[in-house]
């Protein structure tokens, strides 16, 4: 007996369907010897898988053939196999569906749609740590950009292994290779990871002023100088936790301004580096989709340990932590509160060490356009958002699931705090500092979100950001 359940079963109705219908199929079988109210698990059956090899995929399953579940454990396994399975971001669409009895045994069926994998395009990239920056104090400036060609092939061989090479020139000359390794044995625990790279810039961010504003020298020609090698080794011996082990080393080399600029750039040689570093990140998520969740949690630990002494030239450990929840509240409305916090050691720190608050995702919304030094920081955030418009836009592109492009909306309103503990004094640093307002999330193919905030922060400056994830 076939049929086909519902993409999404939701509420009592719909579970009481699908009860029915399980319980249908067993008592069709008189050989089926189970308990009242379970099913045995019978083979798994895969389509649309077509480089994608299967064991990538029932790798994320939290059941096994042979397994005896109750309806409810398999309607919530089946729920998080969608899950865990869309999460390896290798598909566009993801159904996980009771199929047929046989022999007593109830057959999953496993739809995909797989994604668009190779991505050969132009490149643009700006010269600045944000499009915030560029846009608002540099009032997005083209002499500021680099231009060149990336190249993205995920899932290479089909088992979830990736190989990117970036080239750039204009503003800043970078080449950039990052190759990500299938799993390494057949129990498809531990995968490697190396990339390696050089950048030339004109430019050298060599302190932060007492406003809070980055400082910075440009000249005519290439005053940063830096290549880089890393290899990691990621463990992952379940589903929802991860771990790397990352050796890196820099060898960085800054004009001879710097030392004039700024003599504590670096401590030691203020015009070049070698540094070594050793880091261990453990990341466990366990939400509805770790790139725009709405259901679940997330938290994260990193250590890293640069230098090979405990003090003089760029000798540090850093220790971070963060941790998310996230709730739907029902009828659209879905809340979330994150927590993040660092520590360097010790606190006398270079400058190139000292990055706390305005630094990739470490921002209080609010003072995008701002950087808060410090040897420790913690900032709190919070969302209410409400999901109100969805549509689809027809495309005559039928590979990678492309043949329509979703756009889903989202209204919110935020609220952030923070504070940087630092030894030196500035304008915004060793104080509680607030950051909240109001923004629309706009989630697109592929779970890529363009955000636009209006904020209002503790100094009463007002301000439009955008941000994109990921």
């Amino acid at each position: 007996m076939w049929f086909v359940a519902p993409l999404y079963l939701k509420g009592l109705v719909q579970k009481l369907i699908f009860t029915i219908l399980v319980l249908t199929c067993t008592l069709a079988d008189a050989t089926a010897q189970i308990p009242p109210g379970s099913v045995i698990i019978g083979e798994f059956r895969i389509e649309g898988n077509n480089r994608t090899k299967d064991h990538i995929i029932t790798r994320e399953i939290p059941f096994r053939t042979g397994d005896t579940l109750s309806l409810e454990a398999l309607y919530k396994r089946m729920r998080k196999a969608e899950e865990n399975i869309y999460n390896t971001r290798l598909f566009k669409s993801v159904s996980v569906l009771p199929g047929s009895l046989e022999s007593g045994a109830l057959t999953i069926l496993i739809k995909l749609v797989e994604r668009w994998y190779t991505y050969p395009f132009p490149y643009i990239e700006l010269a600045d740590r944000s499009f915030n920056v560029w846009l608002h104090e540099y009032n997005a400036s083209f002499d500021r950009l680099s231009y060149g060609i990336r190249f993205i092939q995920e899932n290479l061989s089909g088992r979830n292994d990736n190989l990117e090479i970036k080239a750039t020139m204009g503003f800043n000359h970078q080449v950039n290779v990052l190759y990500t390794s299938p799993y390494l044995s057949r129990a498809m625990q531990s995968r490697m990871r190396f990339e390696g790279g050089t950048l030339y810039s004109r430019e050298i961010p060599y302190a932060t002023g007492t406003d809070n504003k980055q400082l910075y020298y440009q000249g005519t020609r290439m005053n940063w100088r830096q290549w880089f090698l890393s290899a990691g080794y990621l463990i992952r011996k379940g589903i929802n936790k991860k771990e790397w082990i990352t050796f890196r080393i820099d060898d960085i080399s800054l004009a001879d301004t710097i030392t004039t600029l700024n003599p504590a750039f670096f401590y030691g040689n203020p015009r070049h580096q070698v540094i070594p570093a050793l880091s261990y990140k453990l990341r466990y998520d366990d939400a509805d989709n770790i790139i725009y969740p709405l259901k679940g949690y997330n938290y994260e630990f990193n250590l890293k340990k640069q230098g090979v002494g405990w003090s003089g030239d760029v000798n540090s450990l850093r220790i971070s932590a963060l941790a998310n929840y996230f709730h739907p509240l029902g009828n659209d409305w879905f809340a979330s509160i994150g927590l993040s916090g660092g520590i360097t050691l010790p606190f006398d720190q270079p400058y190139y060490n000292t990055k706390a608050i305005g630094y990739e995702k470490d921002v209080i919304r609010g003072y995008e356009d701002y950087l808060i030094d410090g040897h420790a920081f913690v900032i709190g955030r919070s969302d209410l958002k409400k999901r109100f418009y969805h549509f689809d836009i027809p495309t005559p592109i039928q590979a990678g699931g492309l043949n329509n492009i979703p756009f889903t909306f989202y209204a919110k309103v935020f609220s952030d705090v923070g504070h940087s503990w630092s030894n030196h004094t500035s304008q915004l640093g060793n104080r509680w500092l607030w950051g909240g307002g109001i923004g629309l999330d706009i989630v697109t193919i592929y779970d890529i979100c363009l955000s636009i905030n209006f904020s209002i922060n503790s100094q009463g400056k007002k301000g439009v950001y955008f941000h994109k994830t990921p």
